[in-house]
Protein backbone atom coordinates (compact mmCIF):
# COMPACT_ATOMS: atom_id res chain seq x y z
CA UNK A 1 0.00 0.00 0.00
CA UNK A 2 1.66 3.08 -1.04
CA UNK A 3 0.67 6.06 0.87
CA UNK A 4 1.01 9.51 -0.33
CA UNK A 5 -1.28 11.97 1.48
CA UNK A 6 0.16 12.16 4.97
CA UNK A 7 3.06 15.03 4.47
CA UNK A 8 5.82 14.49 6.53
CA UNK A 9 5.19 10.84 6.62
CA UNK A 10 8.51 9.40 6.92
CA UNK A 11 9.85 11.60 9.99
CA UNK A 12 6.81 10.85 11.25
CA UNK A 13 7.16 6.81 11.15
CA UNK A 14 10.35 7.17 12.28
CA UNK A 15 9.34 9.59 15.60
CA UNK A 16 6.12 6.92 15.71
CA UNK A 17 9.12 3.78 15.80
CA UNK A 18 11.24 5.25 18.41
CA UNK A 19 7.95 5.59 20.51
CA UNK A 20 7.00 2.02 19.97
CA UNK A 21 10.52 1.00 20.81
CA UNK A 22 11.27 2.87 23.35
CA UNK A 23 8.15 1.49 25.31
CA UNK A 24 8.72 -1.90 24.65
CA UNK A 25 12.40 -2.04 25.88
CA UNK A 26 10.61 0.00 29.14
CA UNK A 27 12.74 2.99 28.51
CA UNK A 28 9.99 4.66 29.36
CA UNK A 29 11.71 8.21 29.90
CA UNK A 30 12.56 8.26 26.03
CA UNK A 31 9.18 7.40 25.14
CA UNK A 32 8.01 10.53 26.88
CA UNK A 33 10.61 12.63 25.35
CA UNK A 34 10.20 10.68 21.74
CA UNK A 35 5.97 11.25 21.92
CA UNK A 36 6.58 15.22 22.36
CA UNK A 37 8.91 14.80 18.95
CA UNK A 38 6.16 12.58 17.45
CA UNK A 39 3.44 15.20 18.14
CA UNK A 40 5.49 18.67 16.61
CA UNK A 41 5.71 16.72 13.64
CA UNK A 42 1.78 15.67 13.42
CA UNK A 43 0.77 19.32 14.24
CA UNK A 44 3.07 20.29 10.78
CA UNK A 45 1.96 17.69 8.62
CA UNK A 46 -1.83 18.66 9.39
CA UNK A 47 -1.23 22.25 8.55
CA UNK A 48 0.62 21.40 5.31
CA UNK A 49 -2.34 18.90 4.54
CA UNK A 50 -4.27 21.82 5.14
CA UNK A 51 -2.19 24.25 2.91
CA UNK A 52 -1.47 26.64 5.50
CA UNK A 53 1.18 28.70 3.77
CA UNK A 54 5.29 28.46 4.31
CA UNK A 55 4.31 26.19 7.25
CA UNK A 56 7.01 23.40 6.26
CA UNK A 57 10.23 26.03 6.10
CA UNK A 58 9.51 28.17 9.02
CA UNK A 59 10.37 26.83 12.89
CA UNK A 60 7.23 27.02 14.53
CA UNK A 61 7.09 26.58 18.20
CA UNK A 62 4.26 23.71 19.51
CA UNK A 63 1.85 26.59 20.51
CA UNK A 64 1.53 28.67 17.42
CA UNK A 65 0.94 25.56 15.34
CA UNK A 66 -1.62 23.94 17.77
CA UNK A 67 -3.51 27.97 17.76
CA UNK A 68 -3.38 27.74 14.20
CA UNK A 69 -5.10 24.58 13.75
CA UNK A 70 -7.66 24.83 16.46
CA UNK A 71 -8.80 28.38 14.97
CA UNK A 72 -8.65 26.54 11.54
CA UNK A 73 -12.94 26.79 10.17
CA UNK A 74 -14.26 23.85 10.50
CA UNK A 75 -16.72 22.55 8.15
CA UNK A 76 -17.09 18.61 9.16
CA UNK A 77 -15.92 15.55 11.08
CA UNK A 78 -12.83 15.22 9.10
CA UNK A 79 -11.79 18.68 10.24
CA UNK A 80 -13.32 18.39 13.63
CA UNK A 81 -10.73 15.23 14.13
CA UNK A 82 -7.54 16.77 12.30
CA UNK A 83 -7.64 20.33 13.76
CA UNK A 84 -9.62 20.07 16.88
CA UNK A 85 -9.00 16.28 18.81
CA UNK A 86 -5.95 15.32 17.57
CA UNK A 87 -4.23 19.04 18.28
CA UNK A 88 -5.38 18.69 22.12
CA UNK A 89 -4.34 14.81 22.33
CA UNK A 90 -0.95 16.17 20.67
CA UNK A 91 -1.04 18.94 23.28
CA UNK A 92 -1.71 16.10 26.02
CA UNK A 93 1.76 14.59 25.02
CA UNK A 94 3.78 17.38 24.91
CA UNK A 95 2.64 18.65 28.63
CA UNK A 96 3.82 15.59 29.44
CA UNK A 97 7.08 15.80 27.62
CA UNK A 98 8.24 19.38 29.25
CA UNK A 99 7.55 18.17 32.41
CA UNK A 100 9.89 19.60 35.11
CA UNK A 101 9.78 17.56 37.83
CA UNK A 102 8.52 13.80 38.50
CA UNK A 103 7.35 12.64 41.80
CA UNK A 104 7.53 9.13 42.56
CA UNK A 105 5.18 7.47 44.65
CA UNK A 106 6.21 3.95 46.29
CA UNK A 107 6.32 1.66 44.26
CA UNK A 108 4.28 3.35 40.85
CA UNK A 109 6.39 5.26 38.97
CA UNK A 110 5.09 8.06 36.97
CA UNK A 111 7.02 8.02 33.70
CA UNK A 112 5.41 4.19 33.06
CA UNK A 113 1.71 5.81 33.25
CA UNK A 114 2.99 8.49 31.31
CA UNK A 115 4.56 6.65 28.67
CA UNK A 116 1.39 3.93 28.33
CA UNK A 117 -0.61 7.14 27.47
CA UNK A 118 1.93 8.28 25.05
CA UNK A 119 2.06 5.15 23.38
CA UNK A 120 -1.58 4.87 23.13
CA UNK A 121 -2.62 7.86 22.31
CA UNK A 122 0.42 8.15 19.70
CA UNK A 123 -1.64 5.36 18.06
CA UNK A 124 -4.75 6.78 17.91
CA UNK A 125 -3.31 9.92 16.40
CA UNK A 126 -1.42 8.00 14.09
CA UNK A 127 -4.54 5.59 13.18
CA UNK A 128 -6.46 9.35 12.35
CA UNK A 129 -4.15 10.68 9.78
CA UNK A 130 -4.58 6.99 8.00
CA UNK A 131 -8.43 6.99 8.44
CA UNK A 132 -8.69 10.44 7.35
CA UNK A 133 -5.97 11.53 5.23
CA UNK A 134 -5.34 7.90 3.37
CA UNK A 135 -8.82 6.76 3.55
CA UNK A 136 -7.87 3.42 5.10
CA UNK A 137 -10.33 0.77 6.20
CA UNK A 138 -10.32 0.70 9.82
CA UNK A 139 -9.92 -3.33 9.42
CA UNK A 140 -6.47 -2.48 7.57
CA UNK A 141 -5.74 0.16 10.94
CA UNK A 142 -3.49 -2.78 12.73
CA UNK A 143 -1.93 -4.24 10.16
CA UNK A 144 -0.59 -0.92 8.29
CA UNK A 145 0.68 0.61 11.89
CA UNK A 146 2.05 -2.71 13.04
CA UNK A 147 4.34 -2.12 9.56
CA UNK A 148 5.28 1.51 10.59
CA UNK A 149 7.32 -0.55 13.76
CA UNK A 150 10.14 -2.29 11.96
CA UNK A 151 12.87 -3.04 13.19
CA UNK A 152 16.09 -2.42 10.68
CA UNK A 153 19.25 -3.39 10.60
CA UNK A 154 21.93 -2.80 7.88
CA UNK A 155 23.08 -6.55 7.60
CA UNK A 156 19.41 -8.36 6.90
CA UNK A 157 17.99 -7.41 3.28
CA UNK A 158 14.40 -7.74 3.10
CA UNK A 159 13.38 -8.55 -0.64
CA UNK A 160 10.24 -7.78 -2.59
CA UNK A 161 8.59 -11.03 -2.01
CA UNK A 162 8.69 -10.83 1.60
CA UNK A 163 11.82 -12.99 2.01
CA UNK A 164 14.64 -12.29 4.35
CA UNK A 165 18.78 -12.71 3.96
CA UNK A 166 21.06 -12.25 6.84
CA UNK A 167 24.25 -10.79 4.73
CA UNK A 168 26.56 -11.84 8.13
CA UNK A 169 28.68 -14.13 7.62
CA UNK A 170 30.01 -16.74 10.88
CA UNK A 171 26.74 -16.31 13.16
CA UNK A 172 25.39 -19.39 15.19
CA UNK A 173 21.97 -20.32 13.98
CA UNK A 174 20.46 -19.18 16.71
CA UNK A 175 21.96 -15.26 16.75
CA UNK A 176 20.90 -15.99 12.76
CA UNK A 177 17.33 -17.18 14.48
CA UNK A 178 17.19 -13.80 16.35
CA UNK A 179 17.81 -11.44 13.80
CA UNK A 180 15.48 -13.01 11.41
CA UNK A 181 12.81 -12.49 14.27
CA UNK A 182 13.86 -9.18 14.96
CA UNK A 183 13.76 -7.99 11.58
CA UNK A 184 10.01 -9.20 11.18
CA UNK A 185 9.14 -7.53 14.09
CA UNK A 186 6.56 -7.53 15.54
CA UNK A 187 5.17 -10.05 12.77
CA UNK A 188 5.03 -13.41 14.63
CA UNK A 189 6.90 -16.00 11.48
CA UNK A 190 5.72 -19.42 10.89
CA UNK A 191 8.10 -22.46 11.61
CA UNK A 192 8.07 -22.68 7.41
CA UNK A 193 9.21 -19.18 6.88
CA UNK A 194 12.26 -19.42 9.09
CA UNK A 195 13.22 -22.92 7.21
CA UNK A 196 12.86 -21.26 3.54
CA UNK A 197 15.00 -17.90 4.61
CA UNK A 198 17.31 -19.78 6.77
CA UNK A 199 17.74 -23.21 5.67
CA UNK A 200 19.56 -24.75 8.44
CA UNK A 201 21.54 -27.26 7.67
CA UNK A 202 19.12 -30.21 9.33
CA UNK A 203 15.31 -30.14 10.49
CA UNK A 204 16.26 -30.95 13.77
CA UNK A 205 18.54 -28.19 14.28
CA UNK A 206 16.07 -25.26 14.03
CA UNK A 207 13.72 -27.61 16.39
CA UNK A 208 16.20 -27.65 18.80
CA UNK A 209 17.33 -23.80 18.41
CA UNK A 210 13.53 -22.94 18.98
CA UNK A 211 13.16 -24.88 22.37
CA UNK A 212 16.47 -23.32 23.60
CA UNK A 213 15.45 -19.86 22.95
CA UNK A 214 11.94 -20.47 24.09
CA UNK A 215 13.34 -21.86 27.42
CA UNK A 216 15.79 -18.66 27.40
CA UNK A 217 12.65 -16.82 27.14
CA UNK A 218 14.21 -15.28 23.98
CA UNK A 219 10.61 -16.08 22.09
CA UNK A 220 7.55 -16.86 22.84
CA UNK A 221 5.58 -19.30 20.43
CA UNK A 222 1.98 -20.30 19.86
CA UNK A 223 -0.29 -21.76 17.48
CA UNK A 224 0.01 -18.50 15.06
CA UNK A 225 3.80 -18.85 15.02
CA UNK A 226 7.31 -17.40 16.73
CA UNK A 227 7.95 -13.80 18.45
CA UNK A 228 10.86 -12.28 19.89
CA UNK A 229 9.86 -11.45 23.55
CA UNK A 230 11.04 -8.04 25.15
CA UNK A 231 14.45 -9.83 26.69
CA UNK A 232 14.75 -11.24 22.34
CA UNK A 233 14.73 -7.79 21.11
CA UNK A 234 17.12 -6.53 24.36
CA UNK A 235 19.35 -9.62 23.03
CA UNK A 236 19.88 -8.45 19.79
CA UNK A 237 20.66 -5.00 20.61
CA UNK A 238 22.73 -5.95 23.02
CA UNK A 239 24.86 -7.66 20.23
CA UNK A 240 25.12 -4.46 18.90
CA UNK A 241 26.13 -2.68 21.83
CA UNK A 242 29.17 -5.16 22.19
CA UNK A 243 30.34 -4.69 18.42
CA UNK A 244 29.75 -8.55 17.59
CA UNK A 245 27.40 -6.95 14.96
CA UNK A 246 26.82 -3.52 13.64
CA UNK A 247 24.08 -1.47 13.72
CA UNK A 248 23.69 1.96 12.42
Amino acid sequence: MKLQNIPLLDELMREYNKIKNSFILSDFEKTIIYGGRFVEVILKSILMYYNVPNIASRKSRFDKMFNILINLQKTNAKDEILTLAVPIIAKSIYILRNKKRVVHFKEIDPNFIDAKYVMEASDWIFSQLLLFMEEIDEREMREVLDKFVEKKLPFVEKFENGSILILKEKLRFSDELLLFLYSNYPKRIKKEEIMSSLRPKYLQLLTTTLRRLERKKLIHINENGIKLTKLGIIRVEKMAENELLFLS
